[in-house]
């Protein structure tokens, strides 16, 4: 990562570098979905962006906030190549946690605002968790409701 908004994708097996780069602000957050075929950036812009891997494919961006992006998660199926996984959590020095998914009218969920930074976020299964700074929330992806 360097601090002009490129990120290196090393891959050491073949020996080949290949330099991505999102913007020209400083990247503060990375992803991989759990296939590792997709790769998600936040940056001090407050921008998204997602990648797939294989070059040639143009990336997904997704303007956040005015204010810099602290952490992010792609969804774990991001990769199955269902729309409905399309879709990246974001947590911002804004205070909010909101889900942005990838459409043509670029939808957007908040889940969560009003408790300072969203510093960490992780999804798994269907449960996406995320530390702010009053503790640590849980939220259900399938029933839509925080459990904790």
């Amino acid at each position: 990562i360097s601090r002009l908004g490129s990120i290196y994708s090393v891959e050491v097996a073949a020996g080949n570098v290949r330099k991505i780069s999102t913007n020209n602000a400083y990247v503060h957050a990375l992803s991989l979905d759990a296939e590792g075929l997709f790769r998600a950036s936040g940056t001090a812009d407050g921008r998204v962006t997602v990648w797939a891997l294989k070059p040639g494919t143009e990336p997904w961006v997704a303007e956040h906030s005015v204010e810099p992006v602290l952490c992010l998660t792609l969804c774990p199926d991001y990769a199955s190549g269902a729309a409905a996984n399309h879709v990246v959590c974001v947590g911002g020095q804004d205070g909010r946690l909101v889900l942005h998914r990838q459409s043509l009218f670029g939808g957007q969920t908040l889940l969560h605002e009003g408790e300072g930074f969203v510093t960490r976020v992780c999804w798994r299964g269907s449960m996406i968790a995320w530390a702010n700074d009053r503790g640590i929330k849980i939220f259900d992806v399938e029933s839509k409701r925080k459990v904790a």
